[in-house]
């Protein structure tokens, strides 16, 4: 982040003209696009979203202590140790 900066602030002093026209275009750009609409959507889907989540999460965990533990069970082959 620090060198976007320094390397903003050089361009800048470099040539002034074509950062006020970037400044300005990218302002246009921002003022121009319907940036609270946007938020505002995402937002109202995340809202939308999150009530399912919850549920299947709650479901999981709820599956997971009601399920009992069961020990894995080691077959007579044992091929992992390596003595074949």
């Amino acid at each position: 982040m620090d060198r976007s900066v320094k390397d903003v602030a050089a361009y800048t002093q470099l040539q002034p003209e074509k950062a006020l026209l970037w400044a300005m275009g990218g302002g246009y750009l921002l003022r121009m696009l319907p940036l609270t609409g946007i938020l505002g959507g995402i937002i109202r889907l995340i809202f939308v979203l999150l009530k399912p989540a919850a549920f299947l999460y709650l479901g999981a965990k709820v599956w997971q202590k009601a399920r009992p533990v069961i020990a894995p069970r080691h077959s007579g082959n044992s091929l992992s140790d390596g003595s074949n």
